[in-house]
């Protein structure tokens, strides 16, 4: 490439070639750190981690010229790394405190100390309508009404049906996340689960079972959100049937079923845990 001056009189025109910009290829730790802002609230931490990385290239022949024409490689590998052992280490020690004690499922009262909920405050919409099985509103749900919210896609709508359905429940709820006051478990990353129905089944011989469950539909089944969630929900159902033990007095021993639902072809398996052939469920 050239461009080229000409002037209006008859003088020829003069060419100019074109130089590439010089650019310094200097190695910036802070460039690095930087990236890491999110993961790691250390900044110290975060240059350390930034160095390592760069003196290790160094160290296996790279240059500063190759690291820095490969840092919009380096940078996003680099925070998908830390952000995995980040992870890791969280969920080694969410773990370890599970095993010990440090968090557990316990409501420690002698005497009732709280306050039950009287009411329960949502947005409703001009055009939001009532949540209804076979043309009649839903009859378990734990606040009524019970309306349909816009994000409810086919499976989540079956399911609240399914459940409603089910005589072994007292009553289930269909949770709103992230709205003031919900019911959410927390797991070893920072973001709270929400999921999208929670529900206590009835007393039975001195037991009943506390409800937890996440719709997902089949082609979210392998992502890595999915997958924390199946991990997260099993570890607390594990946890929370060992140490289930309640202080509160006259409360039966409870159980947990924690789980993500995938499809409908699921609800059979669901309802024969719920059930253990006492109920029998509408048709």
């Amino acid at each position: 490439m050239r461009t080229a001056t000409v002037n209006v009189g008859d003088a020829p025109p003069v060419f100019h070639e074109d130089q590439e910009p010089h650019v310094e290829k200097n190695i910036s730790v802070s460039d690095f750190t930087r990236c890491l802002s999110d993961i790691v609230s250390n900044p110290w931490q975060a240059a350390r981690i930034a160095e390592e990385l760069i003196e290790g290239l160094k160290a296996s022949g790279e240059t500063d010229e190759n690291i820095y024409d490969r840092r919009s490689y380096l940078m996003p590998m680099l925070q998908e790394h830390v952000a995995g052992e980040v992870e890791n280490q969280s969920e080694q020690i969410f773990r370890e405190k599970l095993e010990n004690g440090e968090i557990r499922f316990d409501l420690e009262v002698g005497e009732p100390n709280y306050k039950l909920r009287q009411n329960y405050k949502i947005e409703v919409h001009a055009n939001q309508n009532l949540l209804t099985k076979y043309g009649k509103p839903v009859q378990l749900s734990l606040f009524e009404p019970m309306y349909e919210y816009p994000s409810d896609n086919e499976l989540e709508k079956n399911f609240a049906h399914f459940l409603d359905g089910e005589k072994a429940l007292q009553w289930w709820h269909r949770v709103v996340a992230r709205q003031q006051g919900e019911y959410y478990v927390q797991g070893w990353n920072e973001q709270r689960i929400y999921p999208d129905f929670v529900a206590m089944a009835k007393e039975v011989e001195g037991m009943t079972r506390v409800l937890i469950f996440e719709t997902k539909g089949q082609h979210l089944e392998g992502n890595r959100d999915t997958k924390y969630k199946q991990k997260v929900l099993k570890t607390l159902e594990a946890a929370f049937n060992a140490t289930s033990g309640t202080k509160m007095r006259e409360v039966p021993t409870q159980r947990g079923i924690f789980r993500l639902v995938f499809s409908k072809q699921e609800f059979p398996e669901i309802s024969a845990q719920l059930n253990d052939g006492r109920y029998s469920t509408e048709s």
